[in-house]
């Protein structure tokens, strides 16, 4: 499974940026380069606010997937996780080493600040991510979840009887009368 999308156009946002950035750089062009780093900072800030709605969401889809019995790749959860932080820190860490290399030479990039705190935000993001979701899972917490899994489902035929309100043997019967009459040695006449 590829990465989340935005966690991919962060990626190359970050990319972008250090590429843009160190051309301005090179080039002298410092002025530009500080309103460059001013419209990054207000485009960035409350990122951490961003990054956790993508979290609840990516939570959401886990929930739907496991509700619908669809398979889920043991580590999807954490790698997903992971890319939506990883890809934030990316951004935001690439924005601060080039505020702080202008602020170096005496400009002044409004808000500087704010992509510190919201560096620390997300760094502690990840932290309790990761203690709530240890991923690779350990062997013994795979067969918990498969021991889990088979105490929680029944068989199909018991499975169909209780979705149709009947007992598993009234289930069955009403099986055996059906493919009799689709076989023609029915009994009954249609």
């Amino acid at each position: 499974m590829s990465p989340p999308l935005l966690a991919r156009i962060r990626r190359s946002a970050a990319r972008t940026m250090d590429e843009a950035f160190s051309e301005a750089w090179s080039a002298g062009r410092l002025d530009e380069l500080s309103r460059e780093a001013e419209d990054a900072v207000r485009e960035f800030v409350d990122l951490p606010e961003r990054v956790r709605e993508q979290q609840w969401k990516a939570f959401q889809t886990l929930l739907a997937k496991d509700k619908a019995r669809e398979p889920i790749e043991p580590d999807w959860s954490a790698r997903t996780m992971g890319e939506i932080l990883d890809s934030a820190l990316e951004l935001l860490t690439t924005l601060q080493k080039w505020t702080r290399q202008l602020e170096g030479t005496g400009r002044i990039v409004p808000d500087t600040g704010r992509v510190d705190r919201d560096i620390l935000t997300l760094e502690r993001m990840r932290e309790e991510a990761l203690r709530h979701w240890s991923w690779p899972p350990s062997p013994e917490e795979i067969a918990e979840w498969e021991s889990e899994d088979e105490r929680d489902s029944l068989p199909l035929d018991e499975a169909f009887a209780e979705i149709a309100g009947v007992s598993k043997d009234e289930w069955l019967a009403r099986v055996e009368k059906r493919r009799k009459e689709l076989r023609g040695d029915s009994d009954h006449a249609p």
